[in-house]
């Protein structure tokens, strides 16, 4: 149940960021929508969730229960209730967090890229760049009800929502000379 420090350079979005929020539930009218109880929209939240990890240069990531805004947890990761495992490989490397503290949902999907070796002092590991690939919610990226328990549909729901999050989208930053 250990939380993990992990260093970060900077935060950068996918080109792909609109369209695979858009194609993962969340598009133009719910990123525009007012949380009435934060006073901000819920791309404004996610821009402040960002310059949170930018200014501290860390997310935290956890493993069990530890949840809380500006920490991840591996999206690979099952509990122990029975949940299949089929397709679970298509989302190695993706990490997700709440977006607004204290609801379950929406989420953010995040990965690393550039690991720093050797690690900063005070960090369990480091990398040059996080990357925000979309916004999206539990029932989107994990199912709901009897169809976490359905091998071939969560087979399918993982590979698809990966194809859609791509672990190599570029960014800004990238060389474009590829």
């Amino acid at each position: 149940m250990a939380i993990e420090k992990r260093y970060v350079s900077r935060v950068d979005y996918t080109e792909s960021f609109a369209e695979a929020s858009i194609k993962l539930g969340y598009g133009k009218e719910k990123m525009g929508a007012m949380n009435f109880r934060l006073g901000e929209r819920l791309i404004d939240t996610l821009t402040r969730l960002i310059a949170k990890v930018e200014e501290r240069n860390y997310f935290e990531i956890y493993t069990d229960e530890e949840e809380g805004w500006g920490r991840l947890k591996a999206s690979d990761s099952l509990k122990e209730d029975g949940r299949v495992r089929a397709g679970l490989g298509f989302y190695a490397g993706f990490f997700h967090g709440r977006v607004i503290a204290g609801t379950k949902d929406p989420l953010v999907v995040v990965s690393f890229r550039g690991e720093i070796i050797p690690t900063p002092e005070g960090y369990h590991s480091a990398y040059e760049q996080a990357v925000i690939h979309a916004v999206s919610d539990h029932k989107v990226l994990f199912a709901e009800g009897d169809l976490k328990y359905e091998e071939q549909y969560m087979r399918d729901l993982r590979q698809k929502n990966s194809q859609i999050l791509d672990i190599n989208s570029k960014t800004p930053d990238d060389d474009q000379s590829d």
